[in-house]
């Protein structure tokens, strides 16, 4: 799972446009970061094409950190547990 953590940090950090070394697992979206409710729905939906996954709306607000985020692409395409 490292590289699809490398490959979910350093999208997260290109399309937020900060320094992916700024981010970690622990890293919070709203809180750390400044996302609001609208930028984490465009987020969701660019990881949803990158990664070839699907975020429901609803499922946005639960991925409160970059882990979270990490750990539900890795679920969905099969390689989580």
């Amino acid at each position: 799972m490292t590289e699809l953590r490398d490959e979910v940090v350093a999208y997260v950090a290109a399309r937020l446009k900060i320094s992916k070394a700024t981010l970690t697992e622990s890293t919070y979206f709203v809180s750390d970061l400044g996302v609001d409710s609208m930028r984490a729905l465009d987020l969701a939906a660019d990881v949803e094409a990158r990664f070839d996954v699907e975020i429901p709306d609803a499922r946005v607000r639960d991925l409160a950190t970059v882990g979270d985020l990490i750990a539900f692409v890795a679920r969905q395409r099969g390689r989580g547990s």
